[in-house]
């Protein structure tokens, strides 16, 4: 009676194609690699990469805070997914991950990586300084049809 009832179960596997073929979602993604400060409107990348038990491909959305992307991919698995994406406002977001292997199955979201879009002139991430001038004349004589001198003063 074992020998008929695994007989009929291998039958059945074969007959539904899926060759009883066990499949596992993707390993759940590290938090995406990427900047933790930008302005408004800036482009920025962002990296994510994970693994899939059986060695499927994978494709990954990314929640930016607020919405989130279609799909990318498929990659093979190990091959690093790359993505640009800009904010309008200024905020803080949790940047997530997740990852769909080709046959459907899905990882959990990954852990937020936290992303602050300042609109403010200083950005000490980068060094870079917009600082607001205005422009004066300057106390030079100038010549008459030789134009205006202008100095640049901080304000």
């Amino acid at each position: 009676m074992k020998t008929i009832v695994i007989a009929l179960s291998v039958c059945a596997c074969v007959l539904i194609g899926t060759g009883c073929k066990k499949n596992s979602p993707p390993v759940t993604p590290a938090p995406p690699d990427g900047p933790s400060v930008g302005a408004p409107d800036e482009t920025l990348k962002f990296r994510v990469v994970t693994s899939d038990p059986e060695n499927d491909g994978v494709l990954y959305r990314f929640d930016w805070g607020g919405d989130t992307s279609g799909w990318y991919g498929v990659f093979p698995v190990g091959e690093t997914c790359q993505v640009k994406h800009a904010w309008a406002d200024a905020g803080t977001y949790q940047v997530r991950a997740q990852a769909q292997d080709d046959e459907g199955k899905l990882s959990l979201w990954s852990d937020a990586h936290a992303l602050s879009i300042e609109s403010v002139s200083v950005h000490p991430a980068r060094g870079v300084a917009q600082v607001p001038v205005v422009w004066q004349r300057s106390h030079i004589p100038v010549a008459p049809n030789r134009g205006d001198k202008f100095s640049i003063v901080e304000h």
